[in-house]
Order: structure tokens, then C-alpha cells, then sequence
């Protein structure tokens, strides 16, 4: 068996990362449907890192 590490981000985090303020993230995600949705049964709002770099780089065109 391969021991995988997996990173999660919170909320802050992950608008950190987003240059995005707490008050605009929920419109954020409204208007990306396309967003990674937070992980379920993990507690309120976490991410999983990779998926939302992901998303950046498909959106920015892989600049990050």
C-alpha cells in the first residue's frame, strides 16, 4: 500500500490564495460552478488543495 499525503485548506486559505475577501467568496463560488465544492463529513469548508489549484491554473491558463 502507497502512503498518499493529502493537503486541505480551510476557507481562509484557500481566498488567500485566491486574493478574494471572505465577503465576496460565496459570490465567487456562485458565479465559478465549476469551483471545487468543500469536502463533506470533513468539517465546514475544506478544500482539497489540489483540486483548487487545479482550478486556477485551468482558469489562469497554468501560471500557477
Amino acid at each position: 500500500m502507497q502512503n498518499t499525503e493529502i493537503e486541505l485548506l480551510n476557507a481562509q486559505q484557500t481566498m488567500a490564495l485566491l486574493g478574494i475577501k471572505e465577503n465576496a467568496f460565496n459570490r465567487f463560488r456562485k458565479l465559478n460552478p465549476d469551483f471545487p465544492q468543500p469536502l463533506p463529513g470533513l468539517g465546514k469548508r475544506l478544500f482539497l488543495k489540489s483540486a483548487v489549484i487545479a482550478f486556477i491554473n485551468m482558469k489562469c491558463g497554468g501560471r500557477i
